[in-house]
């Protein structure tokens, strides 16, 4: 219906309006190369009518589209800027400031993403009563965990997951395995009525966390079972890269196969990037899993540079946990390199 009325109407304000939800609507059924022209042509649209609080929605709604989008951060901060010299509501400034925050997380500048959400906190407290309070609490649950900072993630976690269960948001049974599992950390016990939530589950992100949960727990061809099939090709919404970065961490301990090679390339050309997923889980540098990926190859050259820039980009950024990983990782390649060349 939303195609049909786009193209029954003239150009004007609400044909921009009718662009902007199509493409949100396409986005939901991972129509994503259509979605991604229909919200410029909204926008642009938006632009020409010279209406601010009109482009200030349309704009917000082309920054939804593109979250989760490798190479959109860019576009995504730019957009919040020309959003903010408009005149916004104290809830418009917060969404564009949210929206923000992940944006530098994808580039890795965990300090700027902090510095926009601690005005968000500002803003939400100032309005009160705003359904921003829950994404905010998940927020900073994750940001602890990314400093490694266990103790504090517990105490959030419990603050999170109240402040969601009062607000009665829309619940996601997967908040919970997520939300334990995290704090956890490494080889966390997977609980039978996880694996069997992805299972069954249709989001091929949550399959592919568990699938990597139950890998690190030693249970890799448990892991590779749940995984079931990945996003389409070319599609995305707010989760599929971190869905793909798992995926290939899974894969990796099978070896080569065409399932691996498959969303390996398509990871591989976003190694310079970070890894964000929802409200923020925030996984660290591509390239540890462009890394695991070669390594999944045997292409041990390969894998140690990456897990070299993987190392240098999460201490940059601080993430503490997938540091780690990249450090074991780099560690034990460059030890199995120097045996296989030593005498005797």
């Amino acid at each position: 219906m939303l195609e049909n009325c786009a193209a029954a109407l003239p150009e004007s304000a609400l044909k921009a309006r009718v662009l902007a939800s199509l493409a949100m609507e396409l986005t939901y059924e991972w129509r994503s190369v259509v979605a991604d022209e229909v919200s410029t042509a909204a926008v642009a649209l938006a632009r020409t009518v010279g209406d601010a609080e009109l482009l200030v929605d349309v704009a917000s709604l082309r920054m939804l589209v593109l979250w989760g989008r490798p190479g959109s951060a860019q576009e995504r901060l730019a957009l919040a800027a020309e959003v903010r010299a408009l005149p916004l509501t104290l809830e418009q400034g917060l969404y564009t400031r949210f929206i923000a925050a992940a944006a530098h997380l994808q580039l890795g500048a965990g300090d700027a993403a902090d510095t926009e959400m601690i005005r968000c906190v500002e803003l939400a407290r100032r309005l009160r009563h705003t359904g921003a309070d829950v994404p905010i609490a998940w927020w900073h649950f994750y940001r602890a965990i990314a400093a490694n900072d266990r103790e504090r993630a517990t105490k959030l976690v419990a603050d999170a997951v109240e402040l969601h269960d009062r607000s009665q948001l829309v619940a996601q049974p997967e908040s919970g395995p997520i939300a334990a599992a995290r704090p956890a950390g490494e080889g966390v016990p997977v609980p039978g009525e996880w694996v069997e939530l992805a299972r069954t589950n249709a989001n091929p992100t949550f399959r592919a966390f568990i699938g990597h949960v139950l890998a690190e727990a030693g249970r890799v061809e448990e892991g590779m079972a749940v995984l079931g099939d990945p996003v389409p090709d070319g599609a995305w919404d707010y989760s599929p890269v971190v869905g793909d970065c798992l995926r290939v961490d899974v894969l990796a301990h099978g070896g080569p196969s065409p399932e691996l090679r498959r969303v390996l390339d398509r990871i591989a050309p976003w190694g310079h990037e970070f890894a964000v997923y929802g409200s923020i889980d925030f996984l660290g540098s591509i390239d540890y899993f462009v890394g695991r990926g070669r390594e999944g190859f045997g292409e041990m050259d390969a894998a140690a540079a990456a897990y070299r820039r993987a190392v240098e980009r999460n201490r940059a950024a601080g993430v503490v946990p997938w540091l780690h990983r990249a450090e074991r990782r780099l560690s034990a390649r460059l030890g199995k390199f120097q045996g296989s060349r030593s005498p005797g």
